[in-house]
């Protein structure tokens, strides 16, 4: 094969691979959007899809969740702390990690995996990933009065890896990071509110 041809090759595949994660970018950018837009939401704390299919933004202030889904209307929606039922870290098709309203956070027992099982008193165990390829790492949050299934908030999906590697390391990063800041919302909501009686905002 001509030199030439190896080097146009190379610039195609190059500049599809920019194109395609600008692509990502701007849907990712775009799913998050709409939390600016909300009255009297100040969102502290975004956590995104991947592919920019879905994102949460935490109001610590207003201890409120937003939660935005591209193909649902309308496309964001706002609960109150005390809407959040239960939030699970995921790997591929197991949860190996779950916070929820009334219990303690906890690692989930499951063959092969290395962490705790011991409730922590404060904050989250130590939670580590199963030793098996990881083809997705993320957090599945469950809400009352939610008309479909919780949003699904993919830090890595893609072709197997292992846990250890660099975009391994920074999705289960992600992730903690995400559960934890839940973990805290649903420990905030059974708190009383100062100068209000309850901390519940309706969903809208």
């Amino acid at each position: 094969m001509p030199t030439w041809a190896v080097f146009v090759i190379v610039v195609v595949l190059v500049v599809g691979y920019y194109l395609l994660s600008s692509r990502k970018q701007r849907r990712r950018a775009s799913v998050a959007g709409g939390f600016a837009k909300i009255p009297n939401f100040h969102a502290n704390q975004v956590y995104t899809d991947v592919r920019g299919e879905a994102a949460i933004g935490i109001d610590d202030r207003g201890r409120r969740i937003a939660v935005a889904r591209r193909h649902t209307q309308p496309r964001t929606r706002v609960y109150s702390f005390a809407h959040i039922v239960s939030a699970e870290l995921v790997q591929n098709d197991a949860s190996i990690a779950k916070t929820s309203r009334g219990g303690q956070a906890e690692a989930t027992p499951a063959e092969g995996l290395f962490g705790s099982t011991r409730p922590a008193a404060v904050g989250l165990p130590p939670i580590k990933p199963s030793p098996v390829p990881v083809t997705m790492v993320g957090v599945r949050v469950a809400l009352e009065g939610a008309s479909d299934p919780g949003p699904l908030i993919r830090f890595y999906q893609g072709e197997p890896i292992d846990a250890e590697s660099v975009a391994g390391e920074k999705a289960f990063a992600e992730a903690r990071a995400c559960l934890g800041a839940l973990d805290i919302a649903i420990k905030r909501a059974a708190l009383p509110a100062r100068g209000r009686a309850t901390p519940g905002v309706p969903p809208t």
